[in-house]
């Protein structure tokens, strides 16, 4: 037997695109949305995240997890979109835990130069620090494209900073270093 308001309306659809605008609007408080919001990315000059995001969607169900850099790319965002899952992240992946594909596909059907991506960073450290993440940077997400149009794409970065209060912690703990991602150089291969 059907839960009463699933009998009720059969289309109910747990698959479905969700406006970008929307999507933040649930994750951050009515009290910093609209600043959020008026905010300006910072690979692009000019448009507000509100605007520059307005045709984008999110699509997810799921998360699969990265096997390495090889799958932070539009491409794979492309792919992945398609089949409703989000990307968590690789063990030592650099500056992002977790990465979201967004479609900014206004009139059309998404490709993989219609992707960007919503990252974010779940950290609970100690001390305060300065956290930036660029995504061509770090993970060359953004393929160059022969259509100019598609070379300056928006991303949004989401870092969730728990912050641990130093009752919780032990003396030894509190002097012991916070972790840093390897660098690229010494990864070691699997």
């Amino acid at each position: 037997m059907l839960p009463l308001g699933i009998a009720a309306n059969r289309h109910v659809s747990f698959s479905k695109m969700i406006p970008v605008v929307e999507f933040l609007s649930t994750l951050i408080s009515k009290e910093w949305i609209s600043k959020v919001l008026k905010a300006r990315p910072s690979n692009m000059a000019g448009e507000t995240l509100e605007k520059a995001f307005k045709d984008g969607y999110v699509h997810f169900t799921q998360f699969v997890n990265a096997g390495d850099n090889s799958t932070i790319t539009d491409e794979a965002a492309y792919l992945l979109f398609t089949r409703a899952a989000a990307i968590q992240g690789y063990w030592n992946m650099p500056k992002a835990d977790l990465v979201i594909p967004v479609c900014i596909c206004p009139d059309a059907n998404p490709t993989r130069w219609s992707m960007t991506a919503i990252l974010i960073q779940v950290k609970n450290r100690v001390d305060e620090q300065p956290i930036v993440i660029d995504a061509q940077q770090t993970f060359g997400f953004f393929t160059k494209s022969t259509m100019k149009k598609y070379n300056k794409r928006p991303y949004i970065t989401i870092a969730m900073e728990l912050g641990m209060e130093l009752g919780m912690l032990t003396p030894q703990q509190r002097k012991a270093p916070q972790p840093h991602p390897q660098s690229k150089a010494k990864q070691v291969s699997t």
